[in-house]
């Protein structure tokens, strides 16, 4: 028989969360980073800051799928990670890799 102990006294878990970290195409961490969790079905938007070692963190997001996981931060390319399912209780975890946006002169 597999018994299993309740830390949230008696609530149980029904959410699940996100958490990664956000680096510049060196690996160096990128604070201030916005990373926006969209579930498809439902269009309920979730978002996050990264804190000063480009990490960040969404709790209690709705079971299910998919969703839509954005980073973005003024300066680089915004990237786009689709079809992430959450599992109840499970954290899961995605990290981006951002490039710089190029910039484009005319003489």
């Amino acid at each position: 028989m597999h018994t299993r102990t309740d830390l949230t006294g008696g609530q149980g878990v029904t959410t699940g969360s996100f958490s990664g970290e956000v680096t510049d195409h060196d690996g160096g961490p990128l604070p201030g980073a916005v990373v926006t969790a969209v579930n498809e079905p439902t269009g309920t938007h979730y978002n996050a800051v990264t804190r000063a070692n480009g990490r960040y963190s969404i709790f209690n997001v709705r079971v299910g799928g998919p969703y839509k996981l954005t980073a973005t931060m003024t300066g680089f390319k915004t990237q786009t990670v689709d079809n992430i399912f959450v599992k109840l209780g499970e954290d899961e975890h995605v990290n981006f890799q951002l490039e710089l946006e190029t910039i484009e002169e005319t003489l």
